[in-house]
C-alpha cells in the first residue's frame, strides 16, 4: 500500500521493527531510560512513536533537494529525496518518513533536558489511540521520572507551540 507516495514494503512504520524484534525474542536495544519509555509505550498502543531533543525549533515539512540525512548510529550522511515528510531542525533533517528513522541530530540522549514526543497514531487504529498515547507517555514520565510536562495534540489543523517557559 502507498501513502503519500511512499511504498511500506520499502519504508515500513517504525512500529513494525519493534514489534518483529518483539516477537522473534530479539532484545530492544537500551538507548537510554527515556527512549525506553518511549519505545515501551509504541508497543503497547502499536503505534509509532519519536522523541527528539527540542533544544531547537522542529518542523514537519518535505525534504528539499540536495538535503542529507545521518541515521542514529551511523556516521555516513545519506542522500534524500525531494519531497519525503520530515522532521527537520533549521539545521537538519532529524527523521525520514515521518518517524520511520531518526537522525543522530536532535537524538535525545541522557544529558537531554526538553525533549519532544511525537506518536503517529496510523488511521487502522482506533481514535480514541492518540489520547491514550498521550496519556499513557505523560503518565509514565511523571511516576518513573519525576517530571511534569506540558502536552497537546497536533491535529490537521495547522498547530504551533512555544516550549520557552
Amino acid at each position: 500500500m502507498k501513502r503519500n507516495g511512499v511504498k511500506a514494503a520499502m519504508f515500513p512504520s517504525a512500529i513494525e521493527s519493534l514489534v518483529r524484534q518483539v516477537i522473534t525474542g530479539r532484545h530492544l536495544a537500551n538507548i537510554n531510560p527515556l527512549v525506553n519509555l518511549g519505545n515501551l509505550v509504541a508497543i503497547r498502543h502499536l503505534t509509532p512513536v519519536g522523541l527528539f531533543s527540542a533544544s531547537v525549533e522542529i518542523h514537519l515539512r518535505h525534504t528539499r533537494s540536495g538535503e542529507r540525512f545521518t541515521e542514529i548510529g551511523r556516521s555516513e550522511s545519506v542522500g534524500l529525496n525531494e519531497g519525503e515528510i520530515c522532521y527537520a531542525t533549521p539545521s537538519a533533517v532529524i527523521t525520514r518518513h515521518f518517524v520511520w528513522r531518526q537522525g543522530e541530530e536532535a537524538k535525545v540522549t541522557p544529558g537531554t533536558r526538553d525533549f519532544f514526543f511525537v506518536s503517529e497514531v496510523l488511521p487502522e487504529l482506533e481514535p480514541v489511540t492518540a489520547s491514550r498515547v498521550l496519556d499513557d507517555f505523560v503518565q509514565d514520565v511523571g511516576r518513573y521520572f519525576n517530571i511534569r510536562m506540558r502536552a497537546g495534540m497536533l491535529t490537521s489543523q495547522p498547530s504551533e507551540w512555544s516550549f520557552a517557559g
